[in-house]
């Protein structure tokens, strides 16, 4: 659907029309721009503005059209049908810029299915598709990809259901989203609009590395892949050079080689000492002190061990080495230190260079002292981008790492190519299109999988193990690869050699595959072909053999065929194939020769998921890597467009003082930049990412940071925390920084030294302060003002105001100094710590912690007006005075917006960050508002540590909980701990506990299922509670057990189930019934229940989950217009405490939403909710909670034994006070309690039905009918009296 805030219409489209639209902006397609595209209706967008034809109307397959397209869901639809509520929608979003085209319900002609589904545009040539809760018929298909006949190419949507090949499919892909990456940049490779310059690089036409999904198939192009550890050393056989290199310099380097940099040739590079390379060979720069994160750099660099270091006498050396095999070129940096001494770290790395671009960072044993970190990526501040290396110890976004990376190697795939690297046109079409036929031009993506190589040989490397194979005319032949091969995101260990010059990839594949050149794309198992024609390599008439060799350095296998003959005669080969554990392929091509009359093929392919990459370049054909030309002294490289699961790039960096040598400190300091966040409910995510959320009201030192050096100024911050009845909230901040106090009020104001500084717009004058000050306004009312603090030194302080709620954000980034303390924590400490030295959830509670952080009278007052409370005050827990006043009060709670889990759900659904999420879930529901997500908060970058945070799972998210005298404040999980099935089936019930239900429920239950699609018989209504998954094993196992037990001692096994009526009645027999026991016997909760059958079939097969709690609804058979709630059972122990549960203990949170979820549904079922129509039976203890919903005592006993009846007007205050307070500790809870004040609220007491407590069962009574004769004398003790 449309996104949150974008400008939507809705199209009227009919059958088979074309509708011309205005983009908005001006769209890169292949290099060309555009502002205008047609839409068909048949689900296809018409590149071309001028093409009317709609395309009825098959699903034709991508790379058959002659026309450029997006197709994302083309077929022959038609969205003038009226079955559905179907529609065409256009949107257009600002952040980001994009333009999205949705068919909501628009339906297949005729019949087949219906579609929910849209395509996405952004300017840079990106393109999303999504699609939803779609169908399809079997009998249909459509298709979906990128298609332009000219010189982009056909990209058909590659990701099951769909054909790789074709873009096809016949399933619909439920719930499902993909990007395609443009693989042209405009000529300009400008970035996309911006409404203010950034100082950061952008990247034209690629997303960042670290925005990119993590999948265990995940395609090549994220520019980062692990390799196998090799050496950071020298290569075997490569000419070595040591260099002497002072603190503080550079080296003016020659490359022996022409390198690619991003599109552009170079042939010398500046080494810095401090573990850098600079691109720009005029650049004497030696980058700094610090480990500057990748992406604010100013000048082009590759940063391998980016930091303070210097080149000891006599303990380190620095070494060039130029390789010929492969041609490469490297600096190795050998037990270099940190700055200033060997205690404070050693080096043991590398950076290698190979022409194409490509770039490999291997690290040995060395190791990292103190607080010392070290950057790692390589960066373009002009056209090229900033690609920190995102895997783990790496910070994905930053390249940074605490943690030295031992016996470690990444390969980063430069993602531009060499103009000269281009593929031949192809001189015929090709019927089946391929992923890999791309023609590459300057600054081209890595991403066309296929890139020329500077020739080395295709004989066996040096040094390698080598070995000659015997091999006869139509065999094959297994070898044993010598490592594991990344195939397709599959491992391989072994493969089968063909003698016809191709390797099968399946061991078991025998087949030789004789005799022809068969195109890649059309044959049936998976392969890599390298001189794939009918060849002989028994023939005697050239010393022709078949080498095998595995080699080290680098890590590969190779097969090489010298001089092998083609059959009968035709020509001789010298090829070789080379495979490395990453999955990458090099093709390479001595001196052969071929007759006029021959041809070969050569290529990758794989029936199954992966594909089908023909060999692209001259003199191969493009769409079918055939030649009959021999490519003489020519070398390719194919890149495996997936990667193995395990080298998956992390998406936080987690530091651990623990891994760490224990060395002296660096005399320099240099300290982790970090990101801390505070804002929402509030919630406060402090340095080591943990998260802390605090409800008290009261002036917090929000960061007290010394300064570390004279250059640095001392920095304080305050905050303010109001509570407003059901949530709490930043109200303002006030800063400190060297000798200037400024406030930032909820209005967006700024008080600086005592006096207001009046603001123009976005423009901000202050001079003459240590500091630089920035104003932005967001919003469509600009009601979003946020200023941005540069206190120097890669300081940043950003201070939101949202003047609609009067709530503030403030969020820090940068590397303080270790003494920093206060409600964040310290950089030094990874436990959080009050002000007395407490460490929080060990020695205090949150409260505590936060209580310990309260501005006293000895601190500095940083706010103009103080406001209680203040020190000694305690800081408060509960509501303010005054409070039923206010837009949140409780005067006004029922007009007060209600927020459903699903709407915030929905609203917060693009939140990246799974515990941000559920926090702007959470704090959606308290507030009533449904665009929280927008705020900082929710959406800044910094990932929390999740596994901290669960660390205090037992007592929430580290919420407050209140100390002293003040009564505790409830914690809200963020899951449930049981689910609900209402109506449940009988079946349920019965295995639950068989003497709660009676024969007619079970003929009555039966009668229903016999008569699907009729209007079932007014029967009563059951309701059952299972665990969630959310729990942990030993929970479930504890249940299995407990539930054993109550059968052994509480079930009756005198049951007889094969009467003709499959009624449970009693018998006179003593034996146990194995068919009844079995169905008591919970197994398994994983399987799914079978019923129990009637007649004479068995009950066969695993039992389902068993539940924990049952209740039953049923009509009241003593008054008339009634219901009675009864057998509220649960098997849970009411003595096992737990203040985080609904009502203290999971037996009541059980046995609560049995009532909640049978008020629901007899609500839902439109039935009246008058005082005394709903009747309970209840114990003592299930009394509370039914008071606790608003039920309330009677005030005689009647015949049917009711303890509590409902209350229309106590229901309604019962449940606002659940769906605004912390009464609800679960999403569950409080969007039940939402579901019910909302039907609650409709309902209209009926005249009869006005008197409370003494006078209902009189009303009661006199609706009763009128067989049931007098009551006088009626004893309800009567039934139990013969027990007595």
């Amino acid at each position: 659907m449309p996104r949150p805030g974008a400008s939507n219409s809705s199209l009227t489209v009919g059958d088979e029309t074309t509708t011309l639209i205005d983009l908005g902006f001006t769209y890169n397609w292949f290099g060309k721009t555009l502002s205008e595209i047609r839409l068909s209706s048949n689900g296809q967008l018409n590149m071309d503005s001028d093409d009317t034809d709609e395309n009825c109307c098959d699903a034709d397959a991508i790379g058959t059209f002659s026309r450029p397209r997006i197709a994302f869901v083309k077929e022959d639809l038609d969205p003038s049908q009226t079955e559905l509520v179907g529609e065409v929608l256009v949107s257009r979003s600002t952040q980001p810029l994009s333009f999205k085209v949705t068919f909501h319900n628009v339906l297949f002609y005729g019949s087949g299915g219906f579609t929910q589904a849209s395509v996405e545009l952004f300017p840079d040539g990106d393109v999303v598709f999504c699609y939803g809760d779609g169908f399809i018929d079997s009998e249909r298909s459509f298709v979906a990809g990128v298609e332009d006949p000219g010189e982009g190419g056909a990209y058909p949507l590659p990701f099951s259901p769909f054909d790789a090949n074709t873009g096809i499919t016949s399933v619909w892909p439920s719930k499902k989203c993909w990007k395609f990456l443009m693989p042209y940049s405009l000529p300009s490779a400008s970035p996309s609009p911006s409404n203010k310059p950034s100082s950061t690089p952008s990247l034209s036409a690629m997303p960042s590395v670290s925005t990119m999904p993590s999948v265990s198939a995940m395609p090549s192009y994220t520019f980062w892949r692990e390799i196998p550890y090799e050496s950071y050393m020298p290569r075997p056989g490569a000419s070595n050079s040591s260099l002497t290199v002072g603190d503080e310099t550079t080296t003016l380097i020659d490359l022996g080689f022409t390198y690619n940099w991003f599109g552009k040739t170079l042939s010398e590079i500046r080494l810095s000492s401090n573990g850098q390379l600079n691109m720009d060979s005029d650049d004497e720069s030696r980058g700094g002190y610090y480990a500057n994160a990748i992406g604010t750099f100013s000048r082009p660099r590759i940063a391998f061990v980016k930091e303070d270091l210097d080149q000891l006498p006599g303990v380190g050396e620095v070494l060039v080495s130029r390789s010929t095999q492969p041609l490469s070129f490297k600096v190795t940096f050998n037990n270099v230190t940190f700055w200033p001494t060997s205690s404070a770290g050693l080096i043991q790395a590398s950076v290698e260079l190979f022409p194409d671009g490509d770039i490999v960072f291997c690290y040995g044993d060395g190791f990292m002292a103190g607080r010392n970190t070290f950057v790692a990526g390589v960066e373009d501040p002009g056209e090229g981008g900033a690609y920190p290396l995102p895997f783990s110890p790496f910070d994905a976004n930053t390249g940074i790492t605490s943690v030295w990376p031992s016996n470690k190697c990444w390969k980063f795939l430069m993602p531009y190519s060499l103009p000269s690297a281009s593929p031949s046109p192809s001189d015929q079409p090709s019927s089946k299109p391929s992923l890999s036929a791309m023609p590459s031009v300057s600054a081209m993506p890595s991403y066309t999988f296929w890139r020329e190589i500077p020739y080395e040989s295709y004989m066996p490397r040096p040094g390698a193990s080598n070995s000659s194979l015997t091999m006869g005319d139509e065999t094959t032949t297994l070898i044993d690869l010598g490592f594991t091969y990344n195939w397709f995101g599959k491992t391989l260990s072994d493969i089968r050699l063909s003698s016809n010059g191709q390797l099968n990839m399946d061991s078991d594949d025998t087949y030789a595959n004789c005799c022809d050149a068969d195109a890649i794309g059309t044959f049936s198992r998976p392969r890599i072909a390298f001189v794939k024609e009918d060849l002989d390599p028994s023939q005697t008439e050239l010393v022709g053999e078949v080498l095998v060799s595995r080699s080290t350095q680098p890590l590969s296998f190779k097969v090489t065929f010298h001089n092998v003959l083609f059959y009968g005669s035709g020509g001789f080969t010298q090829a070789s194939v080379e495979l490395f554990p990453d999955g990458d392929v090099v093709f390479c091509y001595g001196d052969g020769f071929i007759d006029s009359e021959r041809s070969f093929v050569a290529g990758v392919e794989d029936p199954g998921e992966g594909g089908a990459y023909p060999l692209p370049f001259s003199p191969f054909d493009a769409n079918t890597g055939i030649t009959s030309v021999w490519p003489s002294n020519k070398c390719w490289k194919f890149l495996m467009p997936y990667s193995l699961p395990s080298a998956s790039p992390t998406k936080s960096l987690s530091p651990s003082s623990t891994t760490m040598p224990s060395m002296t400190p660096s005399m320099k300091p240099t300290p982790d930049p970090q990101t801390t966040n505070s804002g929402g409910d509030p919630h406060f995510i402090g340095f080591h990412h943990r998260l802390i959320t605090y409800q008290g009201e009261c002036t917090l030192i929000l960061l007290n940071s010394p300064a570390a050096t004279a250059t640095r100024d001392d920095v304080t911050i305050h905050v303010r925390t109001t509570r407003k009845l059901d949530f709490s909230y930043i109200s303002g901040v006030a800063m400190k920084i060297g000798e200037d106090i400024i406030e930032i009020t909820p209005n967006a104001d700024i008080i600086l030294n005592g006096k207001e500084v009046i603001t123009t717009g976005e423009e901000v004058t202050i001079s003459g302060l240590p500091f630089a000050l920035t104003k932005e306004e967001k919003g469509t009312k600009r009601l979003i003002v946020s200023y941005s603090f540069d206190i120097g030194h890669g300081r940043i302080i950003d201070v939101q105001a949202n003047k609609k709620r009067a709530m503030m954000f403030v969020r820090t980034k940068g590397a303080f100094p270790d003494e920093t303390v206060g409600m964040l924590g310290s950089p030094a400490k990874s436990e959080m710590v009050s002000r007395d030295g407490k460490v929080l959830m060990k020695d205090v509670d949150v409260n505590g912690y936060g209580e310990s952080w309260q501005v006293k009278d000895t601190d500095e007052q940083l706010f103009q007006e103080p406001l209680g409370p203040q020190y000694p005050q305690k800081c408060l827990y509960e509501d303010a005075p005054g409070a039923t006043g206010q837009l949140r009060g409780r005067r006004k709670l029922l007009v007060k917006k209600v927020v459903t889990m699903e709407e915030a759900r929905a609203a917060c659904a693009s939140i990246a960050d799974e515990l941000k999420r559920d926090l702007c879930v959470q704090d959606s529901m308290a507030m009533g508002e449904l665009d929280l997500k927008d705020d900082p908060f929710y959406m800044s970058e910094e990932q929390t540590n999740i596994k901290n945070i669960q660390s205090f799972s037992s007592g929430g998210r580290l919420n407050s909980n209140s100390n002293g005298n003040q009564p505790p404040k409830p914690s809200f999980t963020l899951s449930d701990r049981f689910k609900a099935t209402c109506p449940a089936d009988i079946n349920a019930i019965v295995q639950f506990d068989a003497s709660l239900v009676s024969e007619n429920e079970i003929l009555a239950s039966q009668e229903n299922q016999n008569m699907a699609g009729t209007t079932p018989t007014l029967t009563s209504t059951w309701v059952a509670i299972y665990r969630s998954s959310n729990n942990l094993p030993s929970v479930l196992i504890k249940d299995e057990f407990r539930n054993a037990m109550r059968i052994a001692t509480s079930i009756q096994t005198d049951v007889d189930l094969s009467s003709s009526s499959s009624a449970i009645t009693s018998s006179s027999s003593t034996s146990m019934n194995d068919l009844f026991l079995s169905s008591q016997i919970e197994t398994s909760s994983r399987e799914k229940s079978k019923k129990i059958s009637s007649g004479n079939e068995s009950s066969k097969g695993i039992r389902a989950q068993t539940p924990v709690a049952v209740a039953k609804l049923s009509p009241s058979e003593e008054f008339q217009g009634c219901w009675v709630m009864e057998h509220m059972r649960c098997s849970l122990r009411k003595e096992d405490i737990n203040d985080a549960c609904d009502g203290n203990s999971e037996h009541a949170e059980a046995i609560s939403i049995c009532i909640d979820e049978l008020m629901l549904h007899h609500l839902q079922m439109g039935r009246k909710f008058d005082d005394g129509v709903i009747r309970a039976k209840a114990t003592i203890y299930q009394g509370r909670l039914l008071e606790d919903r608003g039920f309330e005592e009677v005030q005689e006993l009647s015949r049917d034994m009711a303890t509590h009846v409902s209350s229309l007007d106590a229901s309604l205050i019962r449940y606002a006070e659940r769906a605004v307070e912390t009464l609800s500790k679960s999403p569950g809870a409080r969007d039940r309690a939402l579901k019910i004040l909302n039907l609650l609220g409709r309902q209209e007491p009926s005249s009869r039905m006005k008197k409370k407590r003494g006078g209902q069962e009189q009303s009661n009574t006199s609706s009763r009918s009128s067989d049931d004769g007098d009551d006088d004398g009626y004893d309800p003790w009567a039934s139990v009296k013969r027990f007595i």
